[in-house]
């Protein structure tokens, strides 16, 4: 309904009577909701119009006096602090060039004294470089007073990094002023100095202070206040547990991690973390404020531990000491990142497609672009870490591995394609930590993980996550077990019976119905079924995309409707059944079958995700078509072939499938031109597979904290503190098998 909204907006901006009131209208008008459009090129043209036509309104502040018409002075100022935050946003930066040096003059008028915080905190949010001027002028004119100053007051000490004028500004306040919502900034002062139980009761005191005023109650506020207490106490409880085991002064290894708040902390194993300091190795949290600095009495070392700030710079009071990357090279609008000869595209397109829930992304959105604006500048500077810790601690002899959750998102994807390019195996590594590969076996029946992987990346090139093994190792572990297969491929054949799909009804509806009748039909006149189990189209989780015989998934499906015209061969394609479950892939706006180009010959079908599911299909399919997806395991439990059409997907589920050699292979596999050959023992080896992922090879059982398993968080962070004392009083034998896999060297394989 993005056309009606806009009209709206228009229809709201010209009903307004006030600039401000005309400046929030033009704001509505490039607001994204939960369920993202493609683009917001028309919603910010609409909105570029709209300032336009009240461009001129505006300029008589610029004049030196912060007075317009009945507008008073500080309703002069806040106007031009609008006009400056949209100007930017819309792209108009002499305008917003313009707005700043306003806001510079009017700061040392001293008729615009009472809105000196407000233009101190409007002004280091435009650029930190105004931070000396502004701190100047503050310490000159005395305390706030009202919540709106002592508001901004607060924010201008976030932002300027002036944390010492916030303590004593705080500490001077009366108490009831201290537990009010005035004082919210301080929490965040708190927290990133690492003062977590203290931001934490002060939060809870504002949450309790907001409830006693019914008249002023603000339920998101309250909402927003909740959820970050709940975040504080974690963080909290966190740091109590890692001070339990002392960080080693002479460390045998460090390990670094750069988690940016809370909700990513849960992802890493924290008790691995402490079972390494046990070990002698140094844990280094790279980022401020979510873990607490414990030093290891090493300068060398310890310049790491939260060298980097909340928002994402490297802490200038030690910026200097940092060796500058090479050859970053970030051009959001053509969708290109690159660093020291490596293409990090990919990885860009990744972030992109998932914002906008969809393959096919427009890079010159300019609703994209601040987005992924931040996510390169953090990677930039985790980059800059990265290359003086290998630099510097690689000079100390120190064996170094950074742990990182996304090792295909940013920022910490740079970890593994630095490590690959610069580090070594042994001394300079990238480890992947992950929850164990849980919901394929669970079937989202539970909202937490119970297992987690680890893997040395750069020791493991070739794998596409620590969720699945490495070819070789699982290989191995099947030939040694080759007399339990029929075993195994009885107790597992309840998988394929498990229902992924969406449908509710027991029975298939009736355009299922009429499409397995077709299919019997084709066959029994000579023909030949493949099917294309379609992928979630805009989360591939992987470093490179592209396969043999194709550049990316776009290609792959349009390539197969096109292999397959004027043959024998009826292909169906099936899309991945969660493209219909918005918990988990979040309002797609984009879907597979939106990627064919052409029309479809009449041997091309379109099975529903509802119609059918692999125990189902499979007994009309003679091939099955996949480009990554554990489909791969339950087309070889009933002895379906397949061809695997990804880089990954091969090594992913390593069981002997078919992998296309290029175009013209995969065309004649495809029109059954040429025999899809698999392994005699094909069901055997899914089985296997189930066996040994489902298992505690891989992943080892781990639970100790919340660590979400889908996209819907259903509860909030927090420890399993009977696991955690057990731990502290016992031990625990899985935890040091983790911790293992990053302290020994030659990082043996869990086989």
């Amino acid at each position: 309904m993005q056309t009606a909204y806009l009209e709206a907006c228009w229809a709201n901006f010209e009903a307004s009577n006030t600039l401000s009131e005309k400046l929030a209208a033009i704001r509505a008008m490039f607001r994204q909701g939960l369920r993202r459009e493609p683009d917001y090129h028309d919603a910010y043209n609409q909105a570029r119009r709209a300032y336009d036509l009240i461009r001129g309104s505006w300029r008589p502040l610029l004049a030196g006096s912060a007075k317009l018409d009945s507008v008073d002075a500080s309703a002069g100022v806040r106007l031009l602090i609008q006009v400056n935050r949209l100007a930017d946003e819309l792209g108009f930066q002499d305008d917003a060039a313009l707005s700043e040096r306003a806001l510079v003059r009017y700061l040392g008028q001293p008729e615009n004294k009472a809105m000196l915080w407000v233009i101190a905190e409007a002004l280091v949010r435009i650029r930190p470089d105004h931070a000396k001027r502004t701190a100047l002028l503050i310490a000159g004119v005395g305390a706030p007073k009202k919540d709106h100053e002592i508001r901004s007051f607060l924010s201008w000490a976030l932002h300027s990094r002036r944390h010492d004028m916030a303590h004593a500004f705080f500490e001077a306040l009366p108490p009831a002023v201290k537990q009010s919502y005035a004082v919210y900034e301080y929490v965040r002062i708190l927290q990133r100095e690492g003062r977590f139980a203290k931001a934490l009761t002060l939060c809870d005191d504002i949450c309790a202070t907001l409830i006693e005023r019914p008249a002023q109650f603000d339920p998101w506020r309250h909402w927003t206040l909740i959820r970050r207490g709940d975040e504080l106490r974690f963080l909290r409880d966190t740091a109590r547990w890692f001070k339990s085991v002392p960080q080693p002064s002479h460390p045998k290894g460090v390990v670094m991690l750069a988690p940016r708040n809370a909700q990513q902390l849960t992802k890493y194993p924290l008790v691995v973390l402490m079972e390494l300091k046990r070990q002698g190795w140094a844990v280094i949290p790279l980022v401020q404020g979510v873990l607490p600095r414990e030093a290891t009495g090493d300068p060398r070392i310890d310049k790491f531990i939260g060298c980097i700030t909340q928002d994402g710079q490297l802490n200038p009071s030690i910026a200097a000491n940092f060796i500058p990357i090479d050859d970053f090279v970030a051009n959001l609008e053509k969708g290109r990142l690159a660093w020291a000869g490596v293409d990090m595209s990919q990885i860009l397109w990744e972030e992109a497609a998932i914002n906008r829930r969809r393959f096919s992304v427009d890079f010159t959105c300019p609703a994209l672009q601040p987005f992924l604006g931040r996510l390169v500048n953090w990677t930039q500077v985790l980059g800059t870490v990265l290359h003086t810790a290998c630099s510097e601690l690689g000079r100390m002899q120190l064996n170094v591995g950074t742990v990182v959750s996304y090792q295909a998102r940013l920022p910490d994807a740079i970890v593994r394609f630095y490590c690959a390019k610069r580090g070594d195996p042994q001394k300079f590594f990238c480890v992947h930590a992950t929850n164990g590969y849980e919901n394929y076996f669970a079937n989202f029946s539970r909202h937490y993980s119970m297992k987690a992987g680890l893997r040395n990346v750069t020791a493991h090139p070739e794998i596409r996550t620590a969720s699945f093994p490495v070819p070789r190792d699982f290989l191995a572990w099947y030939k040694d077990r080759e007399a339990f297969g029929a075993a195994n491929l009885a107790s597992v054949q309840a998988v394929t019976r498990v229902r992924r799909a969406a449908r509710e009804a027991p029975t298939p509806p009736p355009e299922a119905l009429a499409l397995r009748k077709r299919v019997q039909e084709w066959k029994r006149g000579g023909g030949r079924v493949a099917c294309l189990f379609g992928k979630v189209v805009c989360d591939m989780g992987a470093p490179t995309d592209g396969g043999p015989a194709h550049a990316n998934m776009k290609d792959w499906i349009n390539h197969t409707v096109d292999s397959v015209r004027n043959s024998q061969t009826l292909l169906l394609i099936k899309p991945h059944p969660h493209e219909m479950r918005d918990e988990i892939a979040t309002f797609m706006t984009e879907r597979l079958t939106d990627l064919i180009v052409d029309d479809l010959p009449d041997n091309v079908i379109i099975a529903y995700p509802d119609w059918f599911d692999v125990s189902d299909i499979s007994e009309l399919v003679d091939l099955g078509v996949i480009y990554n997806g554990t489909t791969a395991i339950e087309l070889g439990l009933v002895r379906v072939p397949a061809v695997l059409c990804s880089d990954f997907a091969p090594i992913d589920y390593p069981i002997g499938h078919v992998v296309p050699r290029d175009r013209n292979h995969y065309r004649k596999l495809l029109r059954f031109e040429e025999a899809a050959s698999v392994p005699q023992d094909l069901a055997e080896r899914a089985a296997a597979w189930i066996h040994y992922m489902s298992g505690e090879r891989l992943a080892v059982p781990y639970r100790y904290h919340f660590r979400p398993l889908t996209n819907k968080l259903e509860d909030t962070p927090h420890w399993f503190e009977d696991d955690i004392l057990n731990y502290l009083a016992d031990g625990d034998p899985n935890v040091t098998a983790l911790a293992n896999r990053i302290t020994k060297a030659s990082h043996r394989a869990a086989a």
